[in-house]
């Protein structure tokens, strides 16, 4: 019963992660991000390609 009970609480806790990660939203047009920067920081796929064309990469 405690390793059901431990499982159920690891689940739980990786359940509230994906959540966070899902919840992100982009530091320059407040759309989804998913591509972290600096710690809590994240920007969205399309404002990282622009950065990057802009910088000469």
């Amino acid at each position: 019963m405690k390793n059901v009970l431990v499982t159920a609480i690891a689940l739980t806790a990786i359940g509230v992660a994906i959540r966070a990660i899902k919840n992100k939203k982009c530091l320059l047009c407040n759309s989804k991000a998913i591509l972290k920067i600096n710690d809590g920081v994240y920007i969205c796929e399309d404002c990282a390609q622009i950065q990057g064309e802009l910088s000469g990469f």
